[in-house]
């Protein structure tokens, strides 16, 4: 099935919805968990550090979607749109990596956590590689595919940052953790 005409779009609206209420729930145990393991200073840190790289991925967000929306169109040079998109975000990373290594001082002041800047780097490049699949597999039409993606990153997240936490990377094991589920989910997105 590589055409979103051949998808069924109810099963795959019921397969997402269900997708969504288990990120939210692994969300809100994480929130509460994170609440009680990590200092308030540090989770306040990282949650602005986690901003941030929101932030730079706005434009990887944009070209993204165009990726999918031009996917989904019946002649469109599919190995062509992804290369590109990836090409595009590898600069785009190699970019970030240059600034961010220029002012990781800075940074890492202004974050209040020693080594947050190499967080970000990690952060924002996993979330380059991971995205562009995200959107390949919505414009293909598996909405409910995509969601479930999501939803096995933030399983996979979970226990991975609580024992990052646990054995001494306090709000940074937060941020590796999700870089770690984030780069695993790869694959299985593309399966």
């Amino acid at each position: 099935m590589d055409e979103a005409s051949e998808a069924n779009l109810e099963r795959e609206s019921l397969k997402a919805l269900a997708a969504n209420i288990v990120i939210q729930l692994f969300g809100f145990v994480g929130i509460f968990l994170f609440a009680r393991l990590v200092d308030k200073s540090s989770l306040g840190g990282y949650y602005l550090l986690f901003a941030l790289v929101q932030l730079a991925n706005r434009p990887n967000l944009g070209l993204c979607r165009g990726t999918r929306k031009r996917w989904s169109e019946t002649d469109s040079p599919k190995a062509e749109l992804l290369g590109a998109t990836l090409l595009i975000n590898l600069v785009w990373a190699v970019t970030l990596g240059i600034v961010i290594y220029g002012f990781r001082g800075q940074i890492d002041q202004y974050i209040g956590i020693n080594g947050s800047s190499v967080l970000f780097v990690a952060l924002v490049s996993s979330f380059l590689l991971y995205y562009p699949f995200q959107q390949v597999i919505s414009a293909m039409g598996y909405a409910g595919k995509q969601r479930w993606t999501e939803a096995i990153r933030s399983i996979l997240s979970l226990p991975t940052q609580v024992i990052l936490i646990i054995i001494g990377f306090g709000a940074l094991g937060i941020g590796y953790g999700l870089v770690a589920a984030t780069v695993i989910s790869i694959p299985i997105a593309t399966y």
